[in-house]
């Protein structure tokens, strides 16, 4: 009942501002607007995705003026080549969890809606592998990882005004059954009871 109550409550403290999110999203779907007189004119001008993809490649290239935008610095007995060593590792996971791509969607919906959000999950994979005959599975990738976030998913405190201020922010989002074995197939996760969701067949 306390969960259910205090997300009700971030639920209501976001409503006029999801709303006009709404509004603001499905003019860049270029959805027509309802006319509700009949002098308005009824030629729809496709203006801000204009906008948008003129304001969100230019923070694109500010945010990422190279592949991996990392400054190498060293502190205390670590040697430059050192720092060299670990800026590399950094561009590597850059590349490899698709940061740029990722960073997209968000700064879309920062043009638009003035926030944008990014997490970095640890992602952990396992595949089916062959060796002389037999067939074990293997861990394939252990690696943080990037991935966009839906702006309509989060749900801050309604005092919450810094990422660091230490109020919560709740995130809604829908977890299908493959999305629970990635978290039982996780080290980083000790999550209780998935077995039994994944047994579960309630909707």
């Amino acid at each position: 009942d306390y969960v259910v109550d205090e997300f009700q409550r971030y639920e209501t403290s976001v409503k006029d501002r999801f709303d006009k999110a709404k509004k603001i999203y499905d003019m860049w779907l270029n959805k027509p607007p309802i006319r509700v007189y009949d002098w308005q004119n009824q030629v729809h001008v496709p203006m801000m995705i204009e906008a948008e993809q003129t304001v969100t490649p230019k923070v694109f290239a500010a945010l990422f003026p190279t592949e991996a935008p990392i400054d190498v610095q060293v502190y205390g007995d670590a040697t430059p080549e050192q720092g060299i060593v670990i800026k590399g590792l950094i561009a590597h996971h850059f590349g490899v969890s698709n940061v740029q791509g990722e960073a997209i969607p968000a700064l879309t919906q920062c043009t638009l809606l003035g926030t944008g959000y990014v997490e970095s999950p640890w992602l952990v994979e396992r595949k089916w592998q062959q060796f002389m005959g037999q067939r074990y599975q293997a861990i394939t990738a252990n690696r943080p990882d990037c991935k966009a976030v839906n702006f309509f998913e989060l749900y801050p405190h309604p005092a919450k005004l810094r990422m660091d201020d230490g109020l919560p922010i709740i995130r809604r989002r829908f977890c299908d059954a493959e999305y629970i074995k990635r978290l039982s197939d996780n080290q980083n996760f000790k999550v209780e009871n998935l077995k039994a969701a994944l047994d579960s067949e309630s909707v």
